[in-house]
């Protein structure tokens, strides 16, 4: 009895040519693949405008509500301990808009991730911020934190503004201006004021744990979440003067305008 051959496998292209099938399935050539990506990159340039558009209308009433709360002249003076310069007398208010923001911005982004650079990083830093925004909730008596931490997005804000006047090249003056201001807040609060909340904490603890001889305390959860937020200062402080120095140790005169991701 003769044996029969196995069954051969056919790929697809040769069991249609078999069966007399035609293959309709448009072929994508390098030109489509290049057309598709440049849409998307379109695509991705609207998101991330609209959402920059938005977070300058939304930050503002964060800051508006937030600078009621704080003794300016007697603040800047730098006569005081910052916790007696904190009023805290639209404290609610500043809170509600505060996490309003978030909440909004925090889904925007999950919805529309091409809306910004680091669409990860985002999300986590505003669940942090969130989970942050509890404490003075819970320990009113160490609301004033809060009232220094959120001094970050009059930073923020000059950051977008930053970024907008750039794309739409207005007068250099203007656009010198703006990042002025941008880099001045940066440093003085990302990489000042930061750092000195989180040594405040530490400090505080230290002295919880002299007074009470007993080594946790609910409020000082906050130490973790702030230095997490430390960090991300650091990286995004790294991401943006990197290219700076480059340029300053390449000695290329031609000015930095925004760096990646920021």
């Amino acid at each position: 009895m003769a044996k029969t051959s196995p069954r051969q496998r056919l790929s697809p292209t040769t069991r249609t040519l078999v069966n007399g099938e035609n293959d309709h399935r448009p072929l994508i050539t390098k030109t489509d693949a290049k057309e598709r990506m440049e849409d998307s990159e379109i695509e991705a340039e609207i998101a991330r405008t609209n959402h920059d558009y938005f977070n300058l209308v939304a930050l503002v009433p964060v800051v508006l509500t937030l600078l009621p709360n704080w003794d300016l002249p007697k603040l800047f003076s730098f006569s005081a301990y910052p916790a007696s310069c904190y009023t805290g007398e639209y404290f609610f208010l500043n809170w509600t808009v505060t996490a309003l923001y978030f909440i909004i911005d925090l889904l925007w982004v999950m919805k529309v991730p091409t809306c910004v650079k680091s669409p990860d990083v985002i999300i986590k830093h505003h669940k942090i911020s969130l989970v942050y925004l509890l404490a003075p909730i819970f320990f009113p008596q160490y609301a004033w934190f809060m009232g220094a931490v959120l001094s970050v997005e009059i930073n923020t804000w000059f950051l977008i503004l930053r970024r907008v006047i750039y794309k739409n090249k207005v007068h250099p003056l203007l656009a010198e201006t703006v990042s002025f201001c941008f880099y001045i807040t940066w440093i003085a609060i990302r990489c000042i004021v930061y750092p000195f909340i989180l040594l405040d904490f530490l400090r505080l603890y230290v002295a919880k744990v002299q007074e009470t001889e007993t080594l946790f305390h609910w409020p000082m959860l906050a130490i973790p979440v702030h230095a997490m937020l430390c960090i991300l200062n650091l990286k995004w402080t790294y991401d943006l003067f990197a290219p700076i120095v480059q340029r300053w140790v390449s000695c290329d005169a031609e000015t930095p305008t925004i760096a990646t991701g920021l």
